[in-house]
């Protein structure tokens, strides 16, 4: 009936060969919700993905969806991404040397665009990084950019 395709979702199938399926959350989410509002996700809420109790399941933005992922870590940050550019340490390395090596510089050696290696060193990128004086390399504890938590409903406390 419900089978795990490899990705921790379950997805019920029918007809020959499985010709129709449908993630297990969605459909019990519909069941009980009606329609999944336009441009929702749903989310579980413990982030496990084979949990479709109805208690785990809420209706998010995707905007939500991914700060959420982003709080549970199932998003990669940093040298953990597959299209990272650089390492913690090579950007340790750029920002401890700014007032000796421009960023012009960096880029040449490292065969990247200048704006990678200025936004690294600015911050606006790896800003998960904190460099130490002895040049080794830091995460600092996850933050969602200011905001302040979701209010939990009586529900989910008890």
């Amino acid at each position: 009936m419900g089978r795990d395709y490899g990705d921790g979702y379950i997805r019920l199938g029918w007809g020959a060969a499985n010709a129709g399926h449908q993630y297990a959350h969605r459909l019990i989410w519909e069941t009980v919700n009606g329609p999944i509002p336009e441009g929702h996700y749903i989310d579980h809420l413990n982030g496990r993905r084979a949990d479709n109790r109805v208690v785990n399941l809420e209706a998010v933005t995707p905007t939500e969806n991914l700060l959420r992922a982003l709080d549970k870590g199932k998003v990669p940050t940093g040298d953990m991404r597959s299209d990272a550019k650089l390492t913690a340490e090579q950007v340790c390395e750029i920002r401890r040397t700014a007032k000796r090596i421009s960023t012009r510089e960096w880029a040449r050696v490292l065969g990247l665009d200048p704006r990678t290696v200025r936004d690294a060193r600015a911050g606006r990128s790896w800003r998960h990084i904190c460099c130490h004086r002895d040049g080794s390399a830091s995460v600092r504890p996850a933050r969602r950019s200011g905001r302040r938590p979701r209010r939990r409903t009586p529900k989910e406390v008890g």
